[in-house]
């Protein structure tokens, strides 16, 4: 919303957005360094729910003030911060796609230090891409093998 006020020069679009981040800041849990989880059905009556992905959670509360403010005032490095170190030792998952898993962690990590040149960042970042890249199942080439294989029979029987 930042971005369509600057680019179109409507007021109200950003306006808009600094509503919304200001309801963020006042619903933040500093004891869980999180952002509750609203939507219905994701939390118990009286009790707070959180998510720790990108879609709903730190990585990409964290993503979002990157690439809006690029940590330009002390809130905004107090929301980073929080969002990378959830993404350096919050919940572990067993996911690793974008969205709900690892990788969106990852992205956050990747952002904030070719932003801030933080080499630990990257380094974080990198550790992690690898636990991923580790656990990921291999995908089978036979069916590829035995189709190029056909095809070759083929070609030699003409």
């Amino acid at each position: 919303m930042h971005r369509l006020g600057r680019e179109t020069g409507e007021t109200i679009f950003s306006a808009a957005a600094e509503e919304a981040i200001g309801y963020e800041r006042a619903v933040f849990d500093p004891e869980k360094g999180n952002w509750p989880d609203f939507r219905r059905g994701a939390f118990e009556p009286g009790q707070k729910s959180f998510m720790y992905g990108w879609c709903a959670g730190p990585a990409g509360i964290g993503l979002a003030r990157l690439a809006q403010f690029g940590g330009g005032t002390p809130e905004v490095r107090e929301e980073i911060q929080a969002a990378i170190v959830d993404a350096t030792s919050g919940p572990s998952f067993p996911a690793g796609h974008l969205c709900c898993g690892r990788c969106g962690r990852i992205e956050l990590l990747l952002e904030a230090a070719n932003r801030f040149a933080d080499n630990t960042l990257r380094e974080a970042a990198v550790q992690k891409a690898m636990m991923v890249e580790s656990q990921a199942h291999p995908v089978s080439t036979t069916l590829f093998l035995q189709r190029d294989e056909r095809t070759s029979s083929s070609a030699r029987t003409q």
